[in-house]
């Protein structure tokens, strides 16, 4: 085996000694309003992180308070140029030779326990009509490995499921069920909207299955257009009675003026 193999061997057993992994990520945590750590369950992936936010933060937007916990190296770069360099190769010969292993092992000891742990609070502006998986990168306040700076902490947002509503892009749909008799004779609804308004909405079309109703301008706020916003999209869902007694039936033969299915 040449010089190069016997090179490849010295410095990955090196890095193991050293630790040269990229596993120090770092934690984060959301803060509430009293200013008290609120641990959030976050996926990670090395220097990314999941942040959930419901729907009506992404339309009215918010302020989100963040506590990353992360490890960085007060030496950091030396240890890069000592392992990569031709010089710092051949120091790592002298050294196996002349003190030997066991001043490796302490020099190893060594770097790692200058390793601390830091605490930052980072802040960040949810604008109205943001999407899910919007991404906000932070520069440097990432992990941090030997021998190279802190990378970049990016954050990937994610909306959690809404209870009425469903995003579609910039729009809004709702589903919304209506008796068979408020669908031959109107009805006005009542709905909450994102930011607290009540919204009524009057039916006065004979309602099917499947009739879908368009509010403009009342879906998301649109980023590039100030003042703007996506449509809601209300679907109707007919819920015909499981039974009608024999007078009902008559009834509505004599006013519907034909037979019943």
């Amino acid at each position: 085996m040449g010089a190069g193999h016997y090179y490849k061997i010295l410095k990955k057993r090196l890095a193991m000694i050293l630790h040269l992994d990229q596993q120090h990520g770092e934690q984060i945590s959301e803060e509430n309003g009293d200013g008290e750590p609120k641990p959030e369950k976050l996926a990670w992936l090395l220097n990314k992180a999941k942040l959930e936010c419901t729907l009506e933060q992404f339309y009215n937007g918010c302020t989100r308070r963040i506590k990353v916990q992360r490890d960085v190296y007060d030496i950091y770069g030396i240890v890069y140029i000592f392992l990569c360099s031709f010089s710092g190769f051949v120091l790592v010969i002298i050294l196996l030779l002349s003190v030997g292993i066991l001043a490796l092992f302490s020099f190893g000891y060594f770097l790692n326990s200058r390793r601390r742990n830091v605490e930052e609070i980072l802040y960040l502006y949810v604008m109205p009509g943001w999407k899910n998986e919007t991404r906000i990168t932070y520069p440097g306040k990432g992990g941090q490995v030997y021998g190279r700076p802190p990378t970049d902490l990016t954050l990937v947002l994610k909306e959690k499921p809404h209870a009425f509503f469903q995003r579609e892009g910039h729009d809004l749909v709702v589903n919304l069920k209506i008796s068979l008799v408020e669908a031959l004779t109107g009805k006005t609804f009542h709905i909450t909207t994102l930011d607290g308004r009540d919204l009524p909405i009057e039916v006065k079309d004979i309602v099917k299955s499947g009739y879908m109703m368009v509010v403009p301008n009342e879906g998301m706020p649109l980023i590039r257009e100030p003042g703007n916003k996506g449509d809601l999209y209300i679907k109707f869902d007919v819920v015909h009675p499981s039974m009608l007694t024999t007078k009902q039936m008559d009834e509505l033969k004599m006013i519907l003026k034909e037979p019943l299915d």
